[in-house]
């Protein structure tokens, strides 16, 4: 009949669109919004270096405990730092937004990269808590997952798998058995390109920024091991 009909056109877009939705919201506004702002991670760990970068001063705190373990210090390589340096244009607030519209948009194209078609795929990739989180958040968990996804997707291509997992390893170095995957997969040309790349990333970012900070960066991150940081080089 046409309201048995109807219901049934709706049901779809109510269940996978308008809750969802509503909870990841209500998630955000409720679980979130109370204790940590938009972009908490990102403002500690990108913005205010970029910000400290281009006014000259120190970018990476001392590696003692207590500078390591309290707030929300610098602890990414260089290479995000400096790239994050246009982001330092606009005020704080405004910067975390664009980051956090920019990191929904490294969840969708991950999910299109990967040929996935179904829209009610994207509607739950967001509602999920790990996502809404990380985006919420200003983690780079997100263009993680763009990259790991366009490794596998252009698995066959060298240089757009080795461009993938360059950026990833540099972004995260626990994604190292990438590179192994690609060399036991006898894609021995993408792993060597990709290594190549993430050396040379890593390599030219510090002389960027005349390697300050180089001597107690490995501190840092010692430091920073123990206490489990979801944005830790070492994880």
């Amino acid at each position: 009949t046409g309201l048995i009909g109807a219901l049934r056109q709706l049901r779809d877009p109510l269940l996978l669109i308008a809750f969802p939705i509503t909870f990841a919201v209500l998630s955000i506004v409720l679980g979130y919004m109370n204790s940590w702002p938009v972009g908490f991670d990102f403002r500690g760990t990108l913005w205010e270096p970029a910000r400290a970068l281009l006014d000259g001063a120190a970018i990476y705190p001392e590696p003692t405990r207590d500078n390591i373990v309290l707030g929300n210090p610098a602890v990414y390589p260089p290479v995000f730092i400096v790239a994050s340096a246009p982001l330092t244009l606009l005020p704080v607030g405004a910067a975390s937004w664009l980051w956090f519209c920019v990191l929904g948009a490294c969840v969708s194209a991950a999910l299109w990269i990967l040929q996935v078609r179904d829209w009610r795929c994207y509607a739950l990739a967001f509602v999920f808590l790990f996502t809404r989180s990380s985006i919420h958040l200003g983690t780079i968990e997100p263009l993680l997952l763009l990259m790991v996804a366009a490794a596998w997707r252009w698995r066959d291509d060298a240089f757009r798998a080795a461009g993938a997992v360059g950026v990833a390893v540099v972004l995260k170095l626990f994604v190292w058995p990438l590179v192994v995957w690609l060399a036991i997969t006898r894609r021995l040309r993408a792993a060597g390109l990709a290594v190549a790349l993430a050396v040379m990333l890593a390599f030219v970012s510090w002389a960027a920024i005349g390697c300050a900070g180089l001597g107690d960066y490995p501190g840092v991150l010692r430091r920073l091991a123990p206490r489990g940081r979801g944005h830790a080089l070492l994880a």
